[in-house]
């Protein structure tokens, strides 16, 4: 399978501009195909910069136009003091057994760094589209092995196992204007889904002056397994394009021993979105096509990008 050259084909905007919940952004999508639905997840912000998982069902034979979204937010920040207390993203859904899991990451406010961040577990209704936490405290988080924050799980499960694909921050570093943090795929492993089992184990290593890989979309494809993540440079990768988040691919005869292939190529028509960087990329098969979707510049501030496989 060719997974190296893709067309953009989209430019989803926020369905709505005026609700309070959602004023910005469609950080981090994550679709799901429920009953035929193409639905994408993604996290949205208030004027605070809170943030709540929100959603669209797309027409994948319609130009992707949305033909459904909502005005109430499917899952939002918890009580004071919680782990999630100052905002929700998604970062996938897994079906165990006959319940919709929806992993996700939950951050609070800092002193000393500008948040922290751990991962959260939803359940969700499909058929009434609402979602519940299933525990209020977090199911990622810092250890006495891991004692900088953890979090953004991705699951998939693969043999009789289910593995976590999760951001782990090494080390927060001085930037020119603020505090950075550099950070890895790290991988979990959990028989049920809820009780995970970690040892530091990385996917891949930063190289260079590589300074965060996140996160990890993987496709399996005859017997090769294959993963999409972002990477950016230690510094000044909010502006600087050769520095930004950049898609790569990466492959794998089991889901544990990775390496890198090469970035991946998107041809665009229009780049107003995503010129700077092409990040948090998540992939998923839907009847003829393989679909990607990422973000474009400032973080997906201004929605969603979509890229459909040269050879598909």
């Amino acid at each position: 399978m060719e997974l190296l050259n893709w067309n953009k084909v989209k430019h989803l905007d926020l369905p709505f501009s005026n609700l309070k919940w959602s004023n910005t952004h469609m950080q981090t999508p994550v679709p799901y195909i429920y009953k035929n639905k193409l639905i994408v997840f993604y996290g949205t912000r208030d004027e605070n910069n809170n943030s709540s998982i929100s959603w669209v069902e797309l027409d994948a034979n319609n130009n992707f136009k949305i033909v459904k979204s909502p005005k109430k937010p499917l899952l939002t920040k918890g009580d004071l003091g919680c782990f999630d207390d100052s905002g929700v993203m998604p970062s996938s859904i897994v079906k165990i057994k006959n319940k919709y899991f929806l992993y996700y990451m939950g951050w609070s406010q800092a002193k000393n760094v500008p948040s922290q961040n751990a991962g959260g577990l939803a359940e969700i209704d499909f058929e009434a589209m609402q979602a519940h936490k299933v525990f209020k405290g977090p199911i990622l988080d810092r250890t006495r092995n891991e004692p900088q924050y953890c979090t953004c799980p991705r699951v998939y499960k693969i043999k009789n196992k289910y593995f976590m694909y999760y951001l782990g921050v090494n080390q927060w570093i001085d930037s020119i204007d603020k505090r950075d943090a550099t950070y890895e795929i790290r991988i979990g492993t959990s028989t049920n889904g809820i009780d995970w089992v970690r040892d530091n184990t990385k996917a891949l290593s930063l190289k260079n002056k590589q300074g965060g890989h996140y996160p990890f979309s993987v496709l399996k494809f005859e017997n090769k397994f294959y993963g999409f993540y972002s990477s950016r440079n230690r510094l000044n990768f909010r502006e600087n394009p050769s520095d930004a988040y950049k898609i790569n691919l990466a492959e794998s005869p089991n889901g544990l021993d990775w390496k890198m292939v090469k970035n991946i190529n998107i041809q665009r028509t229009d780049d107003t979105y995503d010129n700077v960087m092409q990040a948090y990329p998540s992939i998923i098969k839907f009847q003829e096509y393989i679909l990607l979707f990422y973000n474009g510049n400032n973080f997906g501030k201004n929605g969603i990008e979509i890229a459909i496989n040269k050879n598909h």
